[in-house]
């Protein structure tokens, strides 16, 4: 159920081209429920038939490179790093994992998909810093999402 939730999302992201990337991280975060409630083999599993459904039957195949590149297994990279007692290296193993994520949907873009791209040196490295800015904030926002849930809904269930 929760699969097939993440993948009516990205559909509806493929239909709404203002909320594409709210959509797409919205069914990554169905995935921290599914982590959540089932555990890391079910959650992997989710992932992987997610972005294995969604390679196929989405119509914009960006959508669902976006989901396999970050927004899908964010949330298992994000439980395992918090398990991490230095915040230090946590943070650092995040940004690395967020920065190579855009370094392969970069690539993804520039050689796949729009080949004629080409940005000054100062507006990439604008970009990029603010690419950063918003993955913290979207990691802090996750964090109390989740804290959320576990309040609310887990606690329900159980």
């Amino acid at each position: 159920m929760l699969a097939a939730l993440q993948l009516v999302l990205l559909y509806i992201g493929t239909a709404a081209p203002s909320s594409k990337l709210a959509l797409t991280a919205m069914a990554g975060i169905i995935n921290a429920a599914a982590l959540i409630e089932c555990g890391v083999g079910s959650s992997v599993l989710c992932f992987a038939a997610v972005g294995a459904l969604g390679a196929v039957i989405l119509p914009q195949k960006s959508i669902a490179l976006l989901y396999i590149a970050f927004f899908g297994y964010y949330p298992l990279l994000k439980s395992a790093a918090e398990h991490i007692r230095n915040r230090a290296v946590e943070w650092v193993s995040k940004l690395a994992v967020f920065n190579l994520a855009c370094v392969i949907c970069w690539a993804a873009l520039r050689f796949g998909f729009i080949t004629d791209i080409s940005l000054p040196d100062v507006t990439l490295a604008l970009l990029w810093l603010g690419l950063n800015v918003v993955f913290v904030i979207y990691d802090i926002g996750l964090t109390k999402l989740i804290a959320l849930y576990i309040q609310r809904i887990h606690k329900t269930l159980k």
